[in-house]
């Protein structure tokens, strides 16, 4: 792996272990709204007792190839799109593959903001005529846009794209200009977006949307070009997530997979066997830069998942607790690290890092 927080310490036999990849966890636009104000002491004690690692990866896309020991050529795409299209497709991607998802730009003065695909709500209709329309015009060039989720949708292409893209979630509710498609081909992409959001402008799908006050897909994000990676050499004994990558991650290292538990006493009483356990999962993408929205997860999260998983450590159900947040850091907590009393709390804020 290239990332310097992975492995942890090693289990014995019969042991388990649980890592939470959980991205927004520590992130807050203002954390100066937090001094002074009701502390998630809970969360103050794991933070304080647990060691801290960082590591290379800047994102949640290449956090995960890491996780799973997958080698990825230096100064490119990381293959986000034909890892993701394994798993929504069920099958390989052919060649070459780009997601090109959704999304809504906004205009701000003299910039355009983007909105995700999360905003946008979809109708399988709306994607297929939308999709039908893109290659209606682009199938010449030998393109191929396939939609395998209303949020996620893959473009097929014949060569080599040789642009370098920004992931969405990055990009999403910032403005685009300093995110646009770079690289050898990456004018060229932007005059190819240029033309999308003519077509898009003049489609009636968005002049419908339009009409009933929604926001229309005038435009789509080109990010996560490759092809599908070799497998990795990933120890996991099994991962449970919702997540397209993650999943398309674990097909490729022929890795158990099960949907993402509701809560850590679903996680218990669905856990199969010991090793090493991996869950991805979600819980603050909707919290954004609003400080109230995130610290009502953090309090959900701290009754749902972290107590129950402190606890059972502290029964011996579990020998080790990972938490990575996916902002450079992993928090790792054992057994014999529950005791550091001398370890003093410190307020959540200086844990936290800025969106």
């Amino acid at each position: 792996m290239s990332g310097t927080a992975f492995p942890a310490s090693p289990l014995r036999d019969g042991e388990t272990a649980c890592t939470l990849v959980v991205p927004g966890l520590l992130a807050v636009g203002d954390p100066k709204w937090l001094v002074g104000g009701e502390r998630l002491r809970p969360w103050e004690n794991f933070l304080a007792r647990a060691g801290c690692a960082d590591y290379s990866a800047p994102d949640l896309s290449a956090l995960l190839f890491d996780l799973f020991g997958v080698d990825t050529p230096a100064h490119q795409d990381l293959p986000v799109a034909a890892v993701g299209y394994r798993a929504d497709a069920g099958r390989p991607a052919p060649g070459w593959c780009l997601r090109a998802d959704p999304v809504h730009l906004v205009a701000d003065r003299d910039k355009l903001v983007m909105l995700g695909p999360e905003r946008l709500s979809l109708c399988t209709a709306e994607v297929d005529a939308l999709a039908a329309e893109f290659n209606g015009v682009f199938a010449q060039d030998g393109w191929r846009l396939e939609a395998c989720a209303p949020t996620r949708w893959y473009l097929h292409l014949p060569d080599d794209p040789q642009l370098r893209s920004h992931e969405l979630a990055r990009v999403s509710g910032r403005a685009i200009g300093e995110y646009l498609p770079r690289g050898v081909q990456g004018k060229q992409w932007q005059r190819v977006l240029n033309e999308v959001q003519m077509l898009f402008h003049a489609s009636p799908v968005n002049r419908e949307r339009q009409a009933r006050g929604e926001p229309t897909v005038n435009s789509l994000w080109f990010w996560g070009s490759g092809r599908t990676p070799s497998p990795g050499a990933a120890a996991w004994h099994q991962l449970w997530s919702n997540d397209a990558l993650a999943a398309g991650l674990a097909q490729l290292g022929d890795i158990p997979r099960a949907a993402a538990p509701q809560s850590a006493q679903d996680w218990l009483a669905r856990l199969p066997s010991a090793g090493e356990h991996l869950l991805v999962l979600d819980g603050f993408a909707e919290s954004g830069d609003d400080p109230q929205a995130w610290y009502a997860a953090m309090a959900r999260w701290q009754s749902q998942w972290l107590e129950p998983l402190l606890d059972a450590l502290a029964r011996r159900d579990i020998a080790r607790l990972s938490l990575c947040p996916a902002d450079g850091r992993c928090f790792h907590l054992t057994r014999a690290a529950l005791k550091r009393w001398w370890r003093r709390r410190r307020p959540l804020a200086g844990f936290l890092s800025r969106r």
